[in-house]
């Protein structure tokens, strides 16, 4: 083992790997830069069928099914008690639009503790945001496991409040280059990389993928804006998710490490979860959160 710092804390890395973070070129991945990426080849990459990269979210399909469960409950409670359900309706309502308001948190506490599985699909989705991230160069701002997440988390300065689950990282090439308004392809890969590896990260874990809708809407986007030639963004989408999904096999022990993190430690100390993915353990590390006014935030939508 290595000891790093002194003081008080004594951390200690688990292992004498280097680190993680820009280990590996864009220029490097199993499917090089410009090579395109036919459906056959992601199949063949990745031992995966094609639909397991295409999100198909179920959170939307059970707050219907919940809202419709709750009206019914509502009948059969208002008839017990020989009341009218008008009343109950309106505070279901009430609850629902403040709910809203605090954009879904309390909805999604609900679902998430009858559904276990589904914050597991969360926090995996987002480690693989932050892993390939990581490993492509681009340092990690903060991580958010959801509305519930981003409503209570400690230190919240109310910026933050209303959003989802999102991974934020800076991207120096990315942003050097919109400044100069010239931006390279090997920038715009690692950027489509990052950007398509929740998906690749649910493929991998559950054999499918239902967050990550929002991704794709934002690759979109960013081809569209920054491509200045005929682009097929479906290619690109497959060669991305290919060369992310490579990525988190290559690292998979450090992704597992990640997950476990996330999973015992919350999002609250970003350099707690830094340190945890390269290895090292300390009960005393401290806030070591990183800080840009330039990021980019990628969103769990379901």
């Amino acid at each position: 083992d290595r000891n790093i710092g002194g003081g008080d804390g004594n951390i200690q890395r688990e292992n004498s790997k280097p680190s993680l973070f820009q280990m590996k070129d864009v220029r490097e991945l199993v499917l090089p830069t410009g090579s395109g990426c036919s459906v056959e080849q992601l199949e063949r990459f990745t031992e995966l069928p094609i639909k397991s990269f295409r999100p198909n979210p179920n959170t939307a399909r059970l707050y219907w099914f919940g809202a419709v469960v709750a009206v019914l409950m509502e009948i059969v409670i208002a008839q017990l008690i020989q009341i009218s359900p008008q009343p109950l309706f309106g505070a279901t309502f009430a609850a629902l639009f403040v709910d809203q308001l605090l954009g879904g948190a309390y909805s999604e506490k609900i679902i998430w503790t009858v559904f276990p599985d589904m914050k597991d699909r969360v926090i995996r989705h987002e480690a693989g945001h932050l892993l390939v991230a990581h490993v492509l160069g681009c340092p990690i701002q903060s991580i958010t496991l959801g509305a519930w997440d981003a409503l209570t988390k400690e230190g919240n300065d109310g910026q933050q409040r209303f959003i989802g689950a999102g991974t934020s990282f800076f991207d120096p090439d990315l942003n050097a280059a919109s400044i100069k308004g010239r931006i390279t392809r090997s920038i715009v890969d690692r950027y489509s990389v990052i950007l398509m590896a929740g998906i690749a990260a649910e493929a991998l874990s559950f054999g499918d993928s239902e967050g990550g809708s929002d991704d794709e809407k934002s690759l979109t986007v960013f081809l569209s804006e920054t491509v200045q030639v005929n682009q097929n963004i479906p290619e690109q989408a497959r060669w991305a998710a290919t060369n992310a999904l490579s990525l988190l096999k290559e690292n998979r022990d450090a992704y597992e490490r990640l997950v476990m993190a996330l999973q015992e430690m919350g999002s609250g100390n970003i350099g707690d979860i830094m340190m945890a993915l390269e290895g090292y353990s300390d009960n005393t590390i401290g806030d070591r959160s990183v800080q840009s006014n330039n990021e980019v935030k990628l969103d769990f939508v379901s």
